[in-house]
């Protein structure tokens, strides 16, 4: 066969071809490589190493034939080569020495380059899919049920600590690595969804082979042939242990603060009987006199001649009325401190107000507080617990006098009113036109106080109270003077009157 027929012959295979002297001289290269690098044979031939191959891989090219000629082995290598552009692509390279034919040798170079990129996009996909798992804690297994065998990815061996020689690719394994209180009832479930080809999810804890528990939630997704046969079970399994301890944790301390509120309320129902010690004794005193004088007019009218039996007894009804008078007093003050458990019932917010400015009767008319209270008849009831709403009404209103007690430039006035909200809640608003507040909102900080002996609890205490009764409890500065407060109560659906 004529030279000329070779040279067609490799000119037509669509790999690289070349064939250079046993010193290393270009002496055939095919028409593929020449138009790849774009450059006649006569061009190419003057060229050296460096011109064509990356220069990072040349490195491990001299190595590669440095091999070949130490163990006489045909060197193969990956490597990229420039194109006649400029760009570089990747070629598998082979190249065997003929002992036959002056020690030349035979090249072959594969474009790989297609391959190479796709193989790198599923490692940087891989890579990131394995990222994503680690930082998300979340595991990846698939369960073969024809060959009854479970792949797993490194996430959930390293969630369920596979150790060394472990059996893996079987069922039993997973499931024996579930705490034996909680394997019945995830296997079980397990068992089913294959039975019945649903969506299997469970929740459960996991004994690891150290003795610590672990938390975890799985979930699979049944995957079937065309004839609707199931196949496999492909799912995750994310440990939710820090997340669980996270809850529980949350859990402890959102019941510490509960606790906490409520022996706070304790004590701010305490440090308001100071307070109201003036105004319990002037509301007890005037039936405890009304009493006495009735009693000295009952017993003048007995020791009359003849005795005045009609006016005796008139008098006598006076006692029995003063007495139940200042026996109410009493009740209201007990049950406003007395520890006992909330019970929310029907109420009407009206007469709770009443009730508490009863307890207050005259105690802002001594500290030359004028007041105004404009109530809506109209009121449906609200459901909450009466003392504590007697709590809150009590405690804002005594801020509010506090508020104005150092005024004494102009009229003391304290407003009280109710009315239905645009959204059918129910609104008190407790106005006074005292110092004001610089941060009314920070106002319901606990511990925050402007009052130099206070314990900065009361208005806390208030917002939690309206918080438990799923309404809301806001303050902001007059424009004049003072501060309103205004608490915003939900209302039944049948809490119309």
């Amino acid at each position: 066969m004529s030279t000329i027929q070779h040279q067609a012959i490799i000119d037509h295979i669509p790999a690289f071809i070349a064939i250079h002297t046993a010193s290393g001289e270009l002496e055939i290269e095919n028409r593929a490589a020449r138009e790849y690098h774009g450059r006649s044979l006569a061009e190419t031939k003057n060229w050296q190493m460096s011109d064509v191959v990356h220069r990072d891989d040349l490195p491990a090219l001299t190595a590669a034939h440095q091999r070949a000629v130490t163990t006489g082995q045909p060197p193969e290598i990956e490597l990229r080569l420039r194109r006649a552009d400029g760009m570089y692509r990747w070629f598998h390279v082979r190249s065997v020495q003929s002992r036959d034919d002056g020690g030349r040798w035979y090249t072959v170079g594969t474009d790989i380059h297609d391959r190479k990129t796709a193989e790198e996009a599923l490692r940087r996909s891989e890579r990131f899919l394995l990222e994503v798992q680690r930082l998300s804690h979340t595991g990846g297994w698939r369960y073969d049920l024809s060959a009854g065998v479970v792949e797993s990815s490194p996430e959930i061996q390293r969630a369920y600590a596979v150790q060394p020689g472990e059996d893996i690719s079987r069922p039993p394994f997973w499931f024996e690595r579930i705490h034996p209180d909680d394997r019945p009832r995830v296997q079980a479930e397990f068992e089913r969804c294959l039975r019945d080809k649903t969506e299997y999810q469970a929740s459960y804890r996991t004994v690891l082979p150290d003795g610590s528990i672990r938390y975890q939630h799985a979930t699979g997704h049944p995957v079937s042939n065309d004839a609707g046969d199931l196949v496999e079970f492909v799912g995750a399994s994310m440990d939710m242990t820090e997340h669980w301890l996270a809850s529980t944790e949350l859990e402890r301390t959102a019941q510490a603060v509960r606790d906490l509120q409520i022996k706070m309320s304790r004590a701010a129902q305490i440090a308001t009987v100071g307070e109201l010690g003036a105004s319990i004794a002037h509301e007890v005193n005037q039936p405890l006199a009304a009493v006495v004088a009735n009693g000295h007019a009952c017993l003048r009218w007995l020791a009359a001649s003849p005795p005045n039996l009609p006016k005796a007894v008139e008098a006598a009804e006076r006692i029995v009325k003063d007495g139940k008078d200042a026996g109410e007093v009493v009740r209201r003050v007990r049950a406003l401190f007395k520890r006992a458990a909330a019970e929310q019932v029907p109420l009407d917010v009206n007469e709770v107000i009443w009730e508490v400015l009863r307890l207050l009767d005259g105690y802002q008319a001594r500290k030359g507080v004028l007041l105004e209270v404009r109530l809506a008849g109209d009121l449906p009831l609200v459901i909450a617990d009466r003392v504590q709403l007697q709590q809150l009404v009590l405690n804002v209103i005594l801020n509010a006098l506090e508020a104005m007690e150092p005024i004494r430039e102009r009229m003391k006035q304290l407003s009280v009113l109710t009315r239905r909200g645009a959204n059918d809640d129910l609104l008190i608003r407790i106005a006074d036109n005292g110092i004001g507040l610089d941060d009314p909102d920070a106002a319901f900080e606990p511990f925050f106080t402007t009052k130099p002996e206070g314990m900065g609890l009361g208005l806390a205490i208030c917002r939690s109270i309206v918080g438990a009764h799923g309404g809301r409890l806001a303050a902001e500065r007059n424009a004049g003077f003072g501060t309103t407060f205004t608490v915003t109560l939900p209302v039944p659906s049948d809490g119309a009157p």
